[in-house]
Parts: C-alpha cells; structure tokens; sequence
C-alpha cells in the first residue's frame, strides 16, 4: 500500500508540475509549441527505438501521442511564431504539459525508470526554468505564484530580442533532446 500510495504522489507531482512548468514558459510567441514540437521529436525517437525493440503494450500508444502532439505542435506553430496571429491561452499550455508528461511517464510502462529520466530530460527547459522560478520567489520571500520577469526567456528577450530568444531556447531544447536520446 504504502509503494502505492507514494507512486501516485510522484505521479501527481509530475503532472502537475509538467502543466504548470508549461503554462509558465509560454511566456513568448511560439516558444511552448516549438519547444514541445521539438521534445515530442526526441519522445518519437525513443518510442520508435522502443518500439523496434518490441518494449512492451504501450509502445504504438506512444507513437501515436508523439507523433499527435508533434503535429499538433507544428500545425500550430506558423500561426503562433512572432508576430503571433493565435495563442495557446491556459487551456492549450496545460494540454501541452499533461500530453507530455504523459507520453514520458508512459516510457516507464515496463519498469525501466531511466527512460522516464530520459524523457524529463527531454522537456528540460520548461523544468529548469520552473525550478529557478520557484527558487528564486522563495529566497525573495514571495509567494511561488506571483508574477515576475525573471524567467529564462524573459532574461534572453532583454538581450537577443522575441526571436532571438526564441531561437536561442530552440537550440538549447535540441541539445537536450539530443543528450536524452
């Protein structure tokens, strides 16, 4: 029971905390879906290699989500890239998460916990940049929901300008997507 009962709290945890990490990079136009376009990539990978390999039950569901949140992500993004004609709002950023996570925590269906370390690896940058958030509020002495400008692609907005940040956060997701693969 208890294995149990600790299994779903970190399930929750990476779910909600995936949501949220989501919601509060998609601070810039196309920066959540050209992120999450590019993990999904890296997710595909690893599914098709798992696949390949005959891993277990859930390998097409896998490839189906990743490749359903790959082209969601880019059908999405032409009209989401500077200067932004739509928007993801709340609702798409949090269906971005909770689609991610759950692809990741799918690549743990047969016990191998390192594919799921793997697949948070993939999603680095919204993590790292929720991590600091937090850090940072809490050493300021505020609460972990206010607003601030602080976050990554805020610091690269000041100095590279919207697309610059964009792109340099492009990069930085590739090079994660490559380490986790």
């Amino acid at each position: 029971d208890l294995v149990y009962w600790i299994g779903t709290a970190v399930i929750a945890i990476f779910v909600l905390g995936a949501c949220n990490a989501s919601n509060l990079i998609d601070g810039l136009d196309g920066l959540l879906s050209g992120t999450t376009a590019i993990a999904a990539g890296g997710l595909l990978f690893i599914a098709l290699t798992l696949a390949a390999r005959d891993d277990g039950p859930l390998d097409s569901a896998r490839v189906i989500l990743c490749l359903a949140l790959l082209g969601g992500c880019l059908g999405f993004l032409p009209h989401n890239f500077n200067p932004a004609t739509i928007f993801l709002g709340d609702a798409g950023s949090l269906m971005l998460g909770y689609l991610t996570i759950v692809i990741v925590l799918t690549l743990g269906d047969t016990g191998k916990t390192f594919l799921v370390l793997a697949g948070l690896i993939v999603y680095g940058i919204p993590i790292i940049d929720t991590t600091l958030a937090i850090v940072r509020r809490k050493v300021a002495g505020k609460k972990i929901s206010d607003a601030d400008d602080q976050h990554l692609h805020h610091m690269l907005k000041r100095a590279l300008g919207v697309k610059g940040a964009v792109f340099a956060l492009y990069g930085i997701g590739v090079a994660f997507s490559l380490l986790s693969v």
